[in-house]
């Protein structure tokens, strides 16, 4: 029996804004940013928070200051990341149903999607939102499930075929455990524990 190991979890949380370095190109990172322009881009941070209205937006004075050591410069950018309001996704259960009988399902009920290139059965929803696909029948009947983009990459990095053997350590709440088994097409054993 072959066994692999695959970090689940919050690998890929700066997945949404192309500026995460891999592990070996941190090393040549500064350690800190020098204080005139931690404390500039601390400033400009704090002016950009202050302006928006979104809950999403509320970052505090500890979580800038991180970001400004970490990314320097970028950091401004991604702060600016955290005002966009996010259009809900989901990808298709395929244990239920197909992509194209919930294409056609969202045409009927008038649900505006788009697939998300070179991520297998995601949609971006353009004029609904997660409450009200949440209430929707594809939803209540299990044929999409709402999930964030970035909780969709991971299990597809794996490419798990059926019948193989998964543990999850970062299971809750269950996005991608549920999607680990959409994969193997229910054959194999899956581990989930939070």
């Amino acid at each position: 029996m072959t066994m692999r190991f695959a970090i689940l979890g919050a690998s890929l949380i700066l997945f949404g804004f192309g500026c995460a370095a891999a592990p070996d190109q941190q090393a040549d990172a500064p350690e800190d940013v020098s204080p005139p322009l931690d404390l500039l881009v601390r400033n400009e941070a704090m002016r950009m928070i202050a302006g928006m209205t979104s809950h999403r937006a509320q970052l505090s004075e500890a979580l800038t200051a991180r970001l400004a050591r970490q990314f320097g410069s970028e950091m401004p950018r991604i702060v600016r990341a955290f005002g966009v309001e996010r259009l809900p996704t989901f990808r298709v259960n395929m244990l239920r149903t197909d992509d194209r009988a919930v294409m056609d399902t969202c045409r009927e009920q008038s649900i505006v999607i788009e697939r998300v290139p070179n991520v297998p059965h995601a949609f971006t929803v353009k004029n609904k939102t997660e409450r009200e696909l949440l209430e929707s029948s594809l939803c209540q009947d299990g044929y999409i499930y709402l999930q964030g983009l970035t909780s969709m990459i991971p299990p597809l990095v794996l490419n798990l075929v059926p019948g193989e053997t998964v543990l999850d350590l970062c299971a809750a709440p269950g996005s991608k455990t549920s999607q680990l088994a959409a994969l193997m097409e229910n054959q194999g054993e899956i581990v989930a524990v939070e």
